[in-house]
């Protein structure tokens, strides 16, 4: 059986979004939808609770790695509840995808700080590993943009939206080429 675009699209998406994340990310958006609460408010609160989360692993004690873990997981559901809000409210935008993405990597930085404040014998190991898990995050990001748009609209999206953010810096950077 050729799957259809829309089920090849949902194998990209990781599992433990798609089962957990995302479930409990709808819950959410299916009350805030007839609220006044905007999806960058969501994004900014995502990030609070990553700075909260890597606070709590900074102590390194039993209780605040769990409370640490707790609040991670927050902070995923919440990056899944901007996006969401944002199609449901009709609110999605270009900066709302990119302040998404930035407050991603801030709460994810925020968490490894705290790990590193908590294990300090640690310090090199986590290094390397957070810096492995950011490549690994970017490159999955660019793979499922591209698969995502060649297997809806039969083009690549990150070749295209690169090249657009190319043209839009060009053309806000040419007063300094003057």
């Amino acid at each position: 059986m050729i799957d259809t675009p829309a089920h090849a699209l949902e194998s990209l998406v990781e599992p433990v979004n798609r089962y957990i994340q995302d479930p409990i990310a709808k819950q959410i958006v299916g009350f805030l939808k007839n609220t006044p609460v905007t999806p960058n408010q969501v994004t900014y609160f995502s990030v609070l609770m990553g700075f909260a989360s890597g606070y709590a692993f900074s102590f390194a004690s039993s209780t605040f790695l769990v409370l640490g873990g707790i609040l991670l997981e927050i902070t995923l559901v919440l990056d899944c509840v901007d996006g969401q809000l944002a199609r449901a409210k009709g609110m999605a935008s270009e900066w709302g995808r990119l302040i998404d993405g930035i407050a991603g990597y801030f709460a994810y930085l925020a968490v490894v700080v705290g790990l590193i404040k908590g294990f300090p014998e640690y310090e090199s190991v986590l290094k390397i590993i957070a810096g492995l898990i950011i490549l690994r995050a970017i490159s999955y990001d660019y793979c499922k943009q591209s698969l995502g748009t060649l297997i809806l609209h039969g083009y690549d999206g990150m070749e295209r939206e690169i090249k657009y953010i190319r043209q839009k810096i060009k053309a806000k950077m040419s007063w300094v080429l003057v």
